[in-house]
């Protein structure tokens, strides 16, 4: 994923990123289905730790 760390005006800034997957048309067959479904699975990445890709499950 995404890991970048860089000094601004003499600190030190880190930032990571943490992505939610769902696939056409397994998890869905619209785009609102599809994107409320990768919302869920980003926040379940995020709650298990920074910088995770996650696919959704049911």
């Amino acid at each position: 994923m995404l890991k970048i760390q860089f000094t601004d005006k003499g600190k030190r800034v880190k930032v990571f990123s943490s992505m939610g997957i769902a696939f056409f048309p397994e998890h869905g067959n619209d785009f609102n289905e599809l994107y409320r479904k990768a919302d869920t699975a980003q926040y379940q990445s995020k709650n298990n730790g920074k910088n995770k890709i996650k696919i959704y499950e049911k």
